[in-house]
C-alpha cells in the first residue's frame, strides 16, 4: 500500500512566510519556510511605485527562492579556523606564566589614569 505523500508532489507553498520591508531606499523580501535558511532579496521596485508593484514581484522572488532551496536548503555549517598555536594575549608570556611587562623598580611609582 503506497502512502498519499508517494503519489502526490508535497506542495512548495506549505509554510511559506513571506516578509516585505518597505523602506525609504528600496524594498526587501524575505521568504522561507520549515527546516530551510531564508532567501533574502532587495528588489528593483521603489516604495513609491505602490503596493501592488511590490507584491507583483514576490512570486518571482518565490521561485527564485524555491529553486536555491532545492539544490542547497541550507547554508554550509560555519567551520571554525583551527586554533591559533601562538600565545594568547592575556599580559603573560608565552612560557612560564610571567607577566610580559617587567614590573617597575622598587621606589619608582607608575602613573594612575583613575
Amino acid at each position: 500500500m503506497t502512502q498519499e505523500s508517494d503519489t502526490q508532489p508535497e506542495n512548495p507553498l506549505v509554510g511559506v512566510k513571506v516578509v516585505v520591508n518597505i523602506l525609504e531606499e528600496g524594498v526587501l523580501i524575505g521568504i522561507t519556510r520549515g527546516a530551510v535558511d531564508p532567501h533574502v532579496e532587495n528588489c528593483a521596485v521603489s516604495p513609491s511605485d505602490g503596493l501592488a508593484a511590490i507584491m507583483a514581484v514576490v512570486p518571482e522572488v518565490l521561485e527564485r527562492a524555491i529553486a536555491r532551496w532545492e539544490g542547497q536548503p541550507r547554508f554550509p555549517a560555519y567551520q571554525a579556523p583551527a586554533a591559533a598555536t601562538t600565545a594568547r594575549r592575556t599580559g603573560r608570556a608565552a612560557t612560564g606564566g610571567q607577566p610580559a611587562t617587567p614590573a617597575p623598580e622598587e621606589g619608582v611609582q607608575r602613573p594612575r589614569l583613575f
